[in-house]
């Protein structure tokens, strides 16, 4: 007869492993702050390359304004606006890199964590299943 509750159980583990299994693994193989920390530092890379990318093309797209009027800019001043800017921008996008990372990490917990007890309720239905069909063999006439 057919045990539709185990039934039910290994086809949400089959999804689970195909699914989200590969990008757990992946969180799992890092300690919560290690996670985190390795985006915080992949984000800060890529919001930086973004942030000189965006100077550079308006620097570009701007050329002749700014040769023309190269020697009447305070450069300091520009320089400084433009830092501060970046610390503005970098700042932000480090947060909400924080924010994010930090719940795929736990929303990946949560995740491992439930998949681990439906493999354990499966292994208690095999299990439970075995010992039903020792104590059949048991009752049988020989």
């Amino acid at each position: 007869m057919l045990n539709f509750e185990k039934i039910k159980l290994m086809t949400a583990l089959s999804i689970y492993e195909d699914k989200e299994n590969q990008k757990d693994m992946v969180v799992h193989s890092f300690f919560k702050s290690d996670y985190i920390d390795y985006n915080l530092l992949k984000s800060w890379l890529y919001s930086t390359i973004g942030y000189v990318l965006v100077w550079a093309l308006y620097a570009v797209y701007n050329m002749e304004n700014i040769l023309i009027e190269w020697t009447t800019y305070d450069l300091p001043a520009l320089a400084k606006k433009i830092g501060i800017m970046y610390l503005i921008v970098a700042g932000l996008h480090m947060i909400i890199t924080y924010l994010v990372y930090k719940r795929r990490y736990n929303e990946a917990q949560t995740y491992s964590k439930s998949y681990q007890s439906a493999l354990k309720r499966l292994n208690r239905n095999y299990e439970l299943a075995d010992k039903s069909k020792d104590t059949k063999k048991e009752d049988t006439p020989k």
